[in-house]
């Protein structure tokens, strides 16, 4: 009896859903706080925003697995653009390094 609970715990603490967390940074590595962070479900167009801490950090918990944009904006800096998929479980950690320049085309980042 105390081994069937014991194997349904794991069980139990798995979701279906994920979440995306990370840190921004300007060109000289130091933290961004304040800045804006939007998530699009490109299936859907559900979006999600947040803002980054006091140590540039944020997260987003509670998303349907599938495809996604991120949107990262701050005064001062040029606007970060990337799609991203996120996987059923997946907690993965997405840091952007935001450029000065406000008034220049986007920066946009297709490595991930």
């Amino acid at each position: 009896m105390i081994v069937s609970l014991l194997l349904a715990a794991p069980v139990l603490a798995q979701t279906h859903r994920a979440s995306l967390r990370g840190t921004i940074y300007d060109p000289n590595k130091a933290t961004i706080p304040g800045a804006t962070i939007k998530l699009t479900s490109l299936a859907t167009g559900e979006t999600r925003s947040t803002s980054t801490g006091e140590n540039g950090e944020y997260a987003i918990s509670s998303l349907a697995p599938g495809s996604y944009q991120i949107e990262i904006e701050k005064p001062a800096f040029k606007k970060y653009i990337q799609q991203i998929e996120l996987l059923v479980n997946q907690e993965p950690r997405l840091d952007a390094t935001l450029e000065v320049g406000g008034l220049s085309p986007s920066s946009v980042d297709t490595s991930f």
